[in-house]
């Protein structure tokens, strides 16, 4: 494991100056490697980085194999090039935002590449990884999800196209009132506090197919939540039946995507789940599904 610090000229912000110091996230981690969108990844880590006055450490951390090939590898020095590129990326771009970085290098070898960043993950606040990509080999696709499950801290995920400049201003929480949707929810305070605009989503049933009032009364109790944050959201209920929403049919997720796209989120918050296995833990099928689906950054909690 290779670390280095590097600390350059940091400049608080009125707002950073003013918002109170458990409302921000102090230690953000980018995972960085060679591939074509790991530049985007970090422009957006240190935008978000740039915002909170954090320090911003990017995460060297790829398979030493040859694209999809189970026994092909790279030579030491082809792997020690691809990581030097990588660094240089990181470094132009932090030093552009001023921020104060450090640089975290797994060595070659690593059979459990996600499960041994998950490790590292766990000294951040918030870690910003990429979608998985079926085209690019040099993480395994299951990454993001170890990192997930088994860092035990939030997950910013995003998306393997499209260009993300910023995110937070219009936030959509996904909200069905579960141990994974809380986490997520209150893992993202600090987001939904500087947001000019957030939409609770709550998956319920509808009301004429409960037993009692008390889930209609429990999902409002979000909203007075966040309220005693200075958080003011929308409240907009998905009604469920058989794990489709409304008339139209669709499932639950796509309700989400759908939803997202017209409300014009740049960020969606939601829960993940997973089932502890041996030797690693699995990532549900739903999890699965939003790893994959999601067209907008997404922070998800397990």
């Amino acid at each position: 494991m290779i670390f280095t610090t590097r600390r350059g000229v940091r400049r608080a912000t009125r707002r950073n100056r003013e918002a109170p110091l458990a409302m921000g996230y102090k230690h953000l981690l980018v995972h960085v490697d060679a591939g074509d969108r790991a530049e985007e990844r970090i422009r957006l880590a240190a935008t978000l980085a740039r915002r909170w006055d954090a320090q911003l450490t990017g995460l060297f951390a790829e398979s030493d194999t040859l694209g999809r090939s189970l026994v092909g590898k790279r030579s030491p020095q082809q792997f020690g090039k691809a990581a030097q590129r990588a660094a240089a990326a990181f470094e132009a771009i932090a030093r552009t935002h001023r921020l104060e970085t450090e640089w975290w290098q797994l060595p070659p070898g690593e059979l459990d590449l996600g499960g041994v960043a998950a490790h590292y993950c766990r000294y951040a606040d918030l870690s910003v990884l990429g979608q998985p990509d079926d085209d690019d080999g040099r993480v395994p696709d299951d990454f993001a999800a170890q990192v997930l499950l088994q860092s035990g801290r939030p997950v910013l995920l995003v998306p393997s196209s499209g260009h993300f400049e910023d995110v937070g201003r219009r936030v959509l929480v996904s909200w069905n009132g579960s141990r994974e949707g809380t986490r997520a929810l209150h893992d993202a305070l600090p987001i939904l506090a500087g947001a000019e605009k957030v939409l609770v989503l709550a998956a319920q049933t509808p009301p004429s197919r409960r037993a009692d009032h008390a889930e209609e009364r429990s999902h409002p109790n979000v909203v007075r939540h966040l309220a005693k944050h200075g958080i003011a959201v929308e409240y907009q209920p998905a009604y469920v039946h058989d794990g489709t929403v409304g008339a139209s049919g669709v499932d639950v997720l796509n309700n989400v995507l759908n939803v997202s796209a017209e409300f014009g989120a740049d960020l969606v918050v939601m829960g993940a789940r997973g089932r502890t296995t041996v030797p690693f833990p699995l990532p549900s099928r739903s999890t699965r599904r939003k790893l994959r689906s999601m067209t907008a950054p997404v922070l998800l909690s397990a």
